[in-house]
């Protein structure tokens, strides 16, 4: 599909949504709508970027701009969470 091709070019999209899909017939579709699809080799540059993509379709971790689930923290010592990025699953999770 055409979403697994941008991940393997290491893109995501950021705006997927129903109005983004292009249906030609049962077999054909093609992903319109690729301006705001970024490089994803620098989580630097996706985190300094604002919300992109349609609100009604974008995820949840997009629209809070935060991570949801963390895995509990016991040790003190642990390092700070990583910044949260639109990445990969934010785009399916808009599917």
């Amino acid at each position: 599909s055409a979403l697994q091709l941008l991940y393997l070019a290491r893109y995501v999209h950021r705006d997927i949504s129903v109005g983004n899909i292009l249906c030609y017939n049962q077999e054909q579709g093609k992903i319109s709508d690729l301006e705001y699809a970024k490089p994803f080799h620098s989580m630097d540059e996706l985190r300094k970027d604002a919300k992109t993509g349609t609100p009604e379709f974008m995820s949840t971790e997009v629209q809070a701009w935060g991570y949801m689930f963390r895995p509990p923290q016991s040790v003190r010592d642990l390092p700070k969470p990583p910044p949260f990025f639109h990445n990969f699953q934010h785009d399916v999770e808009s599917l």
